[in-house]
């Protein structure tokens, strides 16, 4: 079930005609810090974020969205 998940996922992104925009001008337009961003993309909590494979930069593919941590639910 996660590999058809992550399938489906990866095939949403490439049908996308959005670009994707760099994590550091997406923290900037959304009022957030970089670091605090960075940190959510290696938790996994920024559904529409991939890390590039070879520069290991992050990228976010909009529509985006930060999950809330489960801590606060």
């Amino acid at each position: 079930m996660i590999i058809a998940e992550s399938r489906l996922n990866h095939a949403a992104f490439q049908s996308s005609k959005c670009e994707p925009v760099s994590l550091r001008s997406f923290a900037d337009s959304n009022g957030l810090s970089y670091n605090l961003l960075r940190k959510y993309c290696n938790q996994g909590r920024v559904i529409g974020a991939r890390q590039h494979v070879r520069t290991k930069h992050w990228w976010i593919y909009p529509p985006a969205k930060i999950v809330p941590s489960q801590l606060r639910w």
